[in-house]
């Protein structure tokens, strides 16, 4: 759990069978590629509630168990088309608050 941390980037978390690492209310800018590939049991993913502006393609990679995924209240203004390519299992996607 990462909630509320100060982090200004996304932590490279090496257990394998992370579900849900709660990353919201902190201060993380930018989503980079690959920034999840070791969480491949990744279910739920929050990064609301930072100052995230960008996500990078291949930001998800390797997600492709994730169901949930929060990324509102940022500073997002572009999302580039493929941003969420290969998520076949995606249920929710809440983008709102944020400059799109």
């Amino acid at each position: 759990m990462c909630l509320e941390a100060s982090l200004s980037s996304v932590p490279l978390i090496r257990f394998t069978n992370v579900r849900e690492p709660w990353l919201h209310q902190n201060n993380i800018t930018l989503i980079e590629r690959d920034s999840f590939v070791t969480l491949s049991e990744l279910e739920i993913l929050e990064v609301h509630d930072n100052n995230v502006r960008r996500i990078e393609l291949g930001a998800f990679n390797g997600l492709t168990g994730l169901r949930n995924l929060e990324i509102f209240d940022n500073w997002i203004s572009e999302i580039l088309p493929g941003t969420f390519e290969n998520m076949r299992n995606l249920e929710r996607l809440d983008l709102h608050y944020n400059r799109l």
